[in-house]
């Protein structure tokens, strides 16, 4: 709530209450003062009166005290004035037909007896309610005024008493005048008290307005400095503690803004970094990070605020937390090789992580860095795989070389003999299972000089990948219906052409269809696909071999393309077709993708360049 209003909350009723308190005393105070003032004029009159009286009250002449009592009523503003003898008879009376009745009253008596002036209340409830005073003076032979001073009403009782009291005078007066007045007074009094309380309360709201402006102006400039905005005047024209302070804020401001460096331009600093970084609580939640982190994994600021570190990495060994714990102070948690659960799968990166101090040295938490290195991970992993098959190849080059002579002499003398020998001889079955072996030694030796890139047919040229395709289909689509698969083409005949080995492109789409009729035992679906890709801005044209067979088992993918590795049964494999295949497409600068499913199938993708 703002100031002023709390002003306005606190002050009217308060100053209602006090309005209120103060005119409840006004008018007890002012009833009391008129009444007493009221009483001793009563009293004053009342008793002259009883001087003027005593002798028309001693003849007991109504018509000479008439006179008086009118003049006495008039005086008082009185109801009623009368005179008694003691008997309480009334001699004369303000009202004519009252003459001769007998004074009632509840102090009655106390008033015949009275030697001194009197007065007492009276509730009269034929008059609203309202009090009547009731003033009385006894009457004696010998007057006071005859004495020349006002000793009647300062003598001792025995004065009093040495004279002759012969009846008492009388004047009932309504306070109701008096209360009217009593009443006036207060309103006007309480009128005035809210005046100035209204005008107190204007000045104070001016007064409060000047005071408040510099500070709602020195809000507003913490409010900018909050947002990372320095260098902020405040102007101010008072001499006081307000002005002072906003002269020193100012002072402030620009300091700040010469040793601070903005909110802004940290974070447009951090956000820019490529790396993902994490600000971590000593208990290990989350309270800053950059876009990066968001990026990397899939995630937005809501979920990643005020969430655990330790949810986002794999757990090996133990929870990243506490080794950030026991390492970070040392300096020690540098490059540790982690998998960092995303969106979209499991995220190879390197993870560093150092304290964060306040201004007092005193740990508040930990900054964690991380680095995507997956595409490092897959990088070093065709490395190892071209140099594992380099080494295999130079092997295979040499080991092809020696025996490919021997072969060569082999066949030629079976094939000589097997001409000299006729075709009914026990001798020809042999030298044809000889020729036949010899042939298949043959070509194992032509792909492995093909795999150790000895071979002389590396001749390239520009190739329609359309018809190449549909070339090297034409070879599995009677093996195809023998073991009843489906082979379905989804081939694009607007693809540019390639500079590529023609042999080797058919090559490698024959051995991947081998491979993946020989996955489906019984029936099945190979599906043939080329299409043009964007990887990272570099046209691709991609070839997709797909089957619906049993798939690959997760624990030897890594495997398949080593040389002479097969899980086929002995003597149905060489384990050579899919490390040629990814010798091939190596050589023509592509690369190959496998994706496979237990029991679902398996895709090989062959990326080849469109230029090379």
């Amino acid at each position: 709530m703002k100031l002023k209003n709390k002003l306005l909350v606190y002050f009217i009723p308060s100053f209602l209450i006090f309005s209120g308190v103060i005119s409840l005393f006004i008018h007890k105070t002012v009833v009391r003062i008129i009444t007493e003032s009221t009483i001793t004029e009563g009293i004053r009159e009342v008793s002259e009166a009883a001087v003027r009286a005593a002798g028309p009250l001693k003849e007991k002449s109504e018509i000479k005290l008439l006179p008086v009592l009118i003049d006495t009523k008039n005086k008082l503003n009185a109801r009623d004035t009368f005179a008694l003898d003691l008997n309480g008879t009334i001699i004369a009376h303000s009202k004519i037909t009252e003459r001769g009745r007998l004074f009632i009253c509840p102090l009655r008596q106390s008033a015949l007896d009275s030697q001194t002036p009197y007065f007492h209340f009276i509730n009269d409830k034929n008059n609203n309610g309202v009090d009547i005073l009731h003033v009385g003076a006894p009457i004696f032979e010998t007057s006071v005024k005859e004495t020349g001073d006002d000793s009647f009403l300062l003598s001792n009782g025995e004065e009093k008493n040495a004279k002759n009291r012969i009846g008492i005078f009388m004047a009932e007066i309504s306070m109701k005048s008096a209360y009217m007045t009593a009443d006036k007074i207060t309103k006007q009094s309480l009128l005035i008290l809210w005046i100035g309380g209204i005008v107190a309360l204007i000045f104070l709201l001016l007064f409060l307005g000047r005071i408040l402006d510099p500070l709602i102006r020195l809000t507003k400039a913490t409010e900018n400095i909050m947002a990372g905005n320095y260098n902020i005047s405040i102007e101010s024209t008072s001499k006081d503690e307000v002005g002072y302070l906003a002269q020193r804020f100012s002072l402030m401001s620009h300091e700040l803004g010469r040793t601070t460096v903005s909110k802004d331009y940290l974070n447009n600093i951090i956000n820019n970094i490529l790396d993902p970084i994490f600000v971590i609580n000593l208990d290990g939640l989350i309270t800053l990070h950059n876009k990066a982190a968001e990026t990397l994994l899939g995630q937005t600021t809501d979920t990643l605020h005020n969430h655990s570190i330790n949810s986002l990495f794999q757990e090996e060994k133990e929870p990243i937390l506490t080794l950030i714990v026991a390492e970070a102070s040392k300096g020690t948690f540098r490059n540790v090789e982690m998998s960092l659960k995303a969106k979209n799968g499991d995220i190879s990166v390197l993870a560093s992580a150092v304290e964060h101090h306040d201004g007092m040295g005193q740990a508040t938490g930990y900054i964690v860095v991380v680095r995507d290195i997956t595409d490092r991970k897959k990088l070093e992993k065709q490395i190892f795989q071209s140099e594992k098959m380099s080494a295999i190849g130079q092997l295979a080059a040499g080991i092809a070389h020696e025996i490919n002579n021997p072969l060569g002499i082999i066949l030629g003398f079976a094939q000589s003999i097997k001409a000299d020998v006729p075709g009914d001889s026990p001798l020809a079955t042999g030298l044809n299972f000889i020729e036949k072996e010899t042939l298949r030694c043959k070509e194992l030796v032509q792909n492995l000089l093909v795999f150790s890139r000895s071979s002389q047919l590396d001749r390239k040229e520009n190739v329609n990948i359309h018809d190449t395709v549909e070339e090297a289909l034409t070879l599995i689509t009677a093996q195809s219906r023998v073991k009843n698969i489906e082979l379905i083409k989804d081939l694009k005949d607007t693809l540019s052409p390639i500079i590529a080995n023609k042999n080797q492109i058919q090559q490698v789409i024959i051995n991947l269809c081998n491979n993946a009729m020989d996955a489906m035992t019984d029936k099945g679906t190979l599906t043939v696909r080329t299409n043009v890709v964007q990887d990272k801005g570099t046209p691709w044209i991609t070839i997709d071999v797909s089957d619906t067979g049993t798939g690959i088992p997760p624990n030897i993918q890594s495997k398949i393309f080593d040389p002479f590795f097969t899980t086929k049964e002995t003597g149905k494999g060489t384990g050579l077709g899919l490390s040629l295949v990814f010798e091939i497409v190596q050589k023509h600068q592509g690369k190959i993708e496998l994706k496979s499913e237990m029991g679902k199938g398996t895709t090989f993708t062959v990326f080849l360049p469109t230029q090379t």
